[in-house]
């Protein structure tokens, strides 16, 4: 996960100020969605995706906000999870399943992908 720091090149400005001035960038504001889950760390973030055969052209998905590495206790599984800053609402959630870590992807300092159902999702 990055800092605030680091992603300040793919997030607008005014998204990180509401962020910091709502102290939204801690385990409670999770603690407050999900009461069986422990945020492990946060970072504001974008999505992209891309056809699984497009040779990594990313196109964005339009959907931005609160992405956690979070342990779900109800669930027995690790994940990461996308969350309206506004609203709290999952956006989006892929589970860390065994050997994640073979198909995670750093295709430079600031963008990460993986695969994901029929594509592949860029952070």
């Amino acid at each position: 996960m990055h800092s605030l720091k680091t992603l300040s090149n793919t997030v607008d400005e005014s998204m990180q100020q509401r962020l910091l001035e709502n102290g939204l960038m801690h385990n409670s504001y999770l603690h407050g969605i999900e009461p069986k889950a422990t945020a492990l760390g946060m970072a504001i973030a974008r999505l992209f995706y891309a056809d699984a055969d497009s040779q990594h052209q990313f196109q964005p998905m339009k959907i931005g906000g609160i992405l956690s590495l979070v342990v779900d206790r109800r669930l027995h599984s690790r994940f990461l999870r996308l969350y309206d800053i506004n609203t709290n609402e999952l956006l989006f959630q892929a589970e860390l399943y065994v050997n994640f870590h073979r198909n995670y992807r750093e295709l430079n300092d600031y963008f990460y992908c993986f695969p994901h159902e029929k594509i592949l999702v860029g952070i």
